[in-house]
């Protein structure tokens, strides 16, 4: 029976006397290299797609004046995220690639488990401020200031802060401080979402490769 793929390669890896050693690590360099550019364009594509939903919500916020505030408030946040995203991208693409594919994914895996901590502390503030900016902007333009009229006509011994009555003001903040304690929950989520069969596949490689290494000390 002939050898699997795994099995060739791990002994042209291990066994540096091996003819076909320098095809298989270069293979296994390639590999390396693949599912990190893989890792680069998904993060690239994600930062074209917060970028677009950014002008989408500004085109949005200029042509219905009914909900213009909240929606350039929402861009604003967006368009903000993106390039500041896209700095730290290029920072990431930027790093020290090593002597080998094996310090090239230490380097990588830790510049991105870096960034994630990061974000994961800049998301405990994003998420609440999106939602107090959709939500505050609409009650405040001129569409929510007619609904609030209305409520108020209705029943006007409602408690009222800053012009909004308590019941929608309260749940509002209510909900904004559960975002911010559960933000790093809701961020680990969207990033499993969103990277986590490629995350999974840079911890496996690593993984074997440090296997790689034991076996060959």
């Amino acid at each position: 029976m002939k050898k699997s793929i795994e099995d060739i390669w791990k002994e042209g890896f291990l066994n540096k006397e091996a003819l076909v050693a320098p095809k298989l690590n270069h293979l296994y360099n390639q590999k390396s290299v693949d599912l990190i550019e893989q890792i680069i364009h998904m993060g690239k594509l994600n930062i074209v797609m917060i970028l677009i939903f950014g002008i989408l919500l500004l085109l949005i916020g200029v042509l219905i004046p009914l909900v213009k505030l909240p929606f350039l408030l929402l861009s604003a946040g967006f368009i903000g995220l993106s390039i500041f995203a896209f700095w730290k991208d290029k920072r990431i693409v930027a790093i020290d690639k090593g002597k080998n594919s094996y310090d090239y994914l230490k380097n990588f895996d830790a510049a991105l488990k870096t960034n994630r901590e990061m974000y994961a502390r800049l998301y405990r503030f994003f998420y609440p401020a999106v939602f107090l900016a959709m939500m505050l902007g609409f009650v405040y333009s001129a569409y929510g200031d007619r609904i609030i009229g209305q409520i108020l006509f209705k029943f006007p011994d409602l408690w009222v802060v800053a012009g909004v009555p308590a019941v929608i003001l309260g749940p509002i903040i209510l909900i904004a401080s559960f975002m911010m304690l559960f933000s790093r929950k809701i961020f680990e989520w969207d990033v499993k979402i969103v990277y986590g069969r490629v995350l999974m596949k840079l911890e496996e490689m690593i993984e074997d490769m440090e296997e790689l290494r034991k076996g060959d000390e």
